[in-house]
């Protein structure tokens, strides 16, 4: 790449008609999140950010509502699993991707981080190790407690709009 330009929190940039916020996070390894608002509605990008209640509550008044959120979901701790100290919650889960949801007002909402899996000998003991829920988990929580947000069950390559609902593959 040769046209980076590093980004503070809460600092806008513009990509074509996009207009991207970096936001603020908790986590040990960089992670980040991002709010983009086009022509088409304003979408949250938190996949890989779990943030603890008080931070969504921040992003929802600063930059809130949002039609749609891709929300962390599945207790992947990256740090624990490396042995370094971790800032997010032991357990985010399911519990947290809905709570997010909620804060941020959204209308659909996508379970993101999903189908992670390591490989190799020890593979599915290192999963089972670090993700302890998956996606159907928080689909399922998300129908239960928060039935007024659309549950989008997107697996890679598929697509979702307004109007054509979810496209496979």
């Amino acid at each position: 790449y040769e046209n980076l330009h590093e980004r503070g929190d809460w600092e806008p940039f513009e990509l074509g008609t996009a207009r991207i916020v970096p936001t603020p996070s908790s986590g040990v390894l960089d992670e980040c999140a991002y709010a983009i608002e086009g022509r088409s509605g304003r979408f949250f990008d938190g996949a890989d950010a779990p943030q603890p209640p008080e931070l969504v509550e921040t992003i929802a008044k600063r930059l809130g509502p949002f039609d749609v959120a891709a929300v962390s979901h599945n207790s992947f701790d990256m740090p624990a699993l490396l042995g370094l100290p971790s800032h997010k919650a032991a357990d985010h889960g399911p519990e947290g991707g809905v709570r997010t949801a909620r804060l941020l007002g959204v209308s659909a909402a996508i379970a993101a981080a999903s189908n992670m899996r390591w490989c190799g000998p020890d593979g599915d003991a290192v999963t089972r190790r670090v993700i302890r829920r998956t996606r159907r988990d928080f689909l399922a929580r998300l129908e239960r407690e928060a039935p007024g947000i659309e549950p989008l069950d997107l697996l890679p390559g598929d697509a979702w709009s307004r109007d054509g609902g979810v496209e496979r593959g």
